[in-house]
């Protein structure tokens, strides 16, 4: 028996979250489709909205470069109502796991693939690739309101890392 993937049914996702920026920080996630690389659909701070795309394509595969480290956690915390700046903190600042920080990540159903290779950043298999490497050029550590300038060039590091995932993928 042959098993066929719809590849309309993947999606390459990855998340910014900014925690200190002042009233509870800023966070934004990219999902593009892997069969339709057009089908980009950027969510910025709209829990709502996101639990929207999540209820839509929850029996989807979602793909990421450390996902199952860090961006599922945001994922599944941001359905459990939590602060995704305090999840970030404590994964990041903190060392916690994922488990430990997201205590209901179990409830949520979540068809995560982590495209990572061991012992390789994202920025190295841009540049294994021949890729351009595109870094951030707003501190994430940025602690006032983001410029709409700095938003702009927030969201599109963020698709630029989300296609360069998929192109990992690939």
């Amino acid at each position: 028996m042959r098993f066929l993937l719809d590849k309309s049914k993947i999606w390459g996702y990855d998340f910014e979250v900014f925690s200190k920026v002042p009233d509870n920080g800023w966070w934004c996630v990219t999902f593009i489709n892997y069969q339709d690389r057009d089908n980009i659909i950027t969510i910025v701070n709209n829990r709502d909205e996101f639990i929207k795309w999540y209820n839509l394509h929850k029996d989807d595969i979602v793909i990421g470069y450390n996902s199952r480290q860090y961006d599922q956690y945001i994922f599944k915390g941001i359905l459990d109502g939590m602060n995704p700046s305090y999840i970030n903190d404590e994964l990041i600042a903190n060392n916690k796991k994922g488990f430990q920080v997201v205590r209901n990540a179990k409830k949520y159903s979540l068809n995560n693939y982590d495209i990572i290779i061991k012992d390789a950043s994202l920025k190295q298999l841009e540049a294994f690739m021949g890729q351009t490497i595109k870094e951030s050029d707003v501190p994430f550590d940025i602690d006032r309101p983001l410029t709409n300038e700095e938003i702009k060039e927030i969201i599109k590091y963020n698709i630029h890392d989300v296609e360069e995932s998929l192109l990992v993928l690939d």
